[in-house]
């Protein structure tokens, strides 16, 4: 564990920690009760990693030592149970007072429960035993540093900020090091943030502190507490705005990070005007970056830093999150170009899929999912657009060739049509439904045409007994057809109706009965051929489409006998 103090004791070298435990356990079985074993087999389990077995057999110890003390706190502290660390190195303290490693061991213990008022008590007792002037050089820095959480605070005196203003870098680094091995973000932002106060020019306290900050922040997001990370985050944001000091010149990575994970938290809050500014900054921070310049010019699939593990890249995510921010905002234009360059990122590195086609199943679910959102909306261009970039990674996929040719089929491309539908015949070779759907290519033009297909679904109707889908599909096809029959049947009515109305205008010796007789008989023939489509339609369907057919058939049995009247 970082910066804890280890027992005194150096491990011999080459160590067989197994052999050594399966020694001393048989000693233990045997009846050894000695505490020095006892001692020696938690050490083994120490270092084999076993630690709740090690705490077991040193709590098992009568009358305990200072060094018994001291690694049960060091087991505490590993397992992060710091009030029992505390307790453990305080008691190792007292019955050694010389002890330097349990003093320091429990400085870092009540530091990691924030108790920062006991800290400098314990520094101020821990300096006449630091083994050295730069340790004890050290320990003065760390005290000047902890005894407060803020420059204005009257605990940090003027001598303290000096020293703490003009400490050398490897005493920075050590007291940063130290800190940041807490992993106590909450505990060592402050002091950090202390430290960048009192050093503006120091770049390594500004990175260590930005760091920490966003690693906080992930921390926040991951457990969705979006506000809290935002007031984590946003200080770091208005540090950045200032051109002065080293957090102006901070390295371009935080900066995206900083910048994306804002926008997160705005987007999650649903302020996406706001959220979409954060991707809009760290967007055209990507695109001034050295690594995106020199892939741009050089062609290669860009540094590493760029692509996460899945293979995918920085500019992918924020070209994603923009898109998503306007989606949700319902600016379709705006999310849609969005998209489109979401996935051409994804398309150029496909050849850093890990594993290799992580990126292609991605792509393919995310062009599905957005078809079929536009497909929702009637933005049918859209729809066919990201569909057909959905099917070039799999064009093999029925599903995806079923929807194009219903996609095609409402922007009435009739063409594209017949080529998806032989390609699906291909897929689905015995598929009844793609018989259907080939007879929904048809141009129904006249009764003849109206007779072919309904003796076609009847064909197939009786081909594939009992199978519901294809009832489902036949019900659809009739229900398109009613409007042509229904269009037919008034096309003739109206020819009737006009005829008749001529006849009315008309004295009777002025009326051309031999052409009425011939115009009726005609339209006589055309009802009673509707009639009997419309009858055999019957027994293909149920329900209201059903009775909408019986209805027609009866309204032409009416204008049959009309005309039949007038054509004798």
């Amino acid at each position: 564990m970082p910066d804890v103090m280890q027992s005194p004791a150096a491990p011999p070298p080459r160590a067989d920690w197994e052999k050594a435990a399966g020694l001393l356990e048989q000693a233990a079985r045997v009846g050894n009760r000695d505490s020095a074993t006892s001692y020696l087999l938690a050490m083994c389990y120490k270092r084999l990693g076993r630690n709740a077995d090690a705490r077991t057999i040193l709590s098992r110890i009568p009358e305990p030592d200072a060094n018994v003390y001291l690694q049960r706190g060091l087991l505490a502290y590993a397992d992060k149970e710091y009030p029992q660390a505390e307790q453990d190195f305080a008691r190792s303290w007292e019955l050694e007072p010389q002890s330097y490693a349990a003093g320091y061991n429990l400085l870092l213990a009540k530091l990691c429960q924030q108790k920062r008022q006991d800290m400098a008590a314990v520094i101020d007792r821990l300096l006449p035993l630091v083994p050295s002037p730069t340790d004890q050089h050290f320990l003065g820095l760390l005290r000047a540093l902890l005894v407060t959480d803020s420059v204005a605070s009257s605990g940090l005196t003027w001598d303290m900020q000096q020293a703490l203003a003009k400490m050398s870098p490897d005493d920075e680094g050590r007291i940063v090091g130290m800190l940041a091995g807490l992993g106590q973000f909450d505990i060592v932002r402050p002091l950090l943030q202390v430290l960048t106060q009192l050093r503006p020019q120091s770049a390594s306290a500004w990175q260590s502190f930005f760091q920490i900050s966003l690693v906080q922040g992930r921390e926040l997001i991951d457990r969705c507490r979006w506000k809290e990370a935002q007031l984590v985050l946003d200080p770091l944001a208005r540090l950045l705005a200032k051109s002065d000091g080293s957090a102006g010149k901070m390295d371009f990575s935080c900066r995206l990070v900083l910048f994306n994970m804002l926008g997160t938290c705005a987007c999650m809050m649903q302020d996406y005007e706001l959220g979409i500014g954060y991707f809009r900054s760290a967007l055209e921070l990507f695109q001034k970056s050295p690594e995106a310049s020199q892939r741009s010019t050089s062609g290669s699939r860009g540094n590493p830093r760029q692509v996460n593990a899945r293979g995918i890249g920085q500019h992918a995510w924020l070209e994603q999150n923009l898109a998503l921010a306007y989606e949700w905002q319902g600016k379709w234009d705006k999310a849609e170009a969005h998209w489109n360059r979401y996935f051409d990122q994804l398309e150029y590195n496909l050849a850093d899929a890990r594993p290799g086609e992580y990126l292609t199943n991605l792509a393919f679910e995310g062009l599905n999912r957005l078809s079929e959102l536009c497909t929702q909306k009637e933005r049918w261009n859209a729809a066919l657009g990201f569909l057909l970039r959905a099917h070039k990674f799999r064009p093999s996929d029925a599903d995806v060739l079923e929807r194009l040719f219903h996609l095609y089929e409402q922007l009435r491309k009739p063409e594209e049509a017949r080529k998806i539908l032989q390609r699906l015949r291909e897929v689905r070779p015995n598929d009844a439904q793609v018989e259907i759907f080939e007879l929904n290519t048809r141009n129904v033009r006249d009764l003849d045409d109206l007779s072919a297909v309904l003796n076609d679904i009847r064909r197939v109707q009786q081909k594939h007994t009992g199978n519901t889908q294809v009832e489902e599909r036949i019900s659809g096809m009739i229900v398109n057809l009613m409007p042509f029959m229904e269009k037919m049947f008034e096309q003739w009515t109206g020819q009737v109706n006009k005829v008749l109305d001529q006849m009315r205008r008309l004295p009777s010796y002025q009326i051309n009965w031999t052409m009425v007789r011939e115009v009726m008989h005609d339209l006589e023939e055309k009802f009673y051929q509707l009639r009997k489509l419309a009858v055999k339609t019957q027994n293909l369907v149920q329900g209201n489409v059903r009775r909408d057919l019986q209805r027609l058939a009866s309204q032409c049995d009416r204008k049959i006998d009309q005309c039949h009247s007038l054509s004798e």
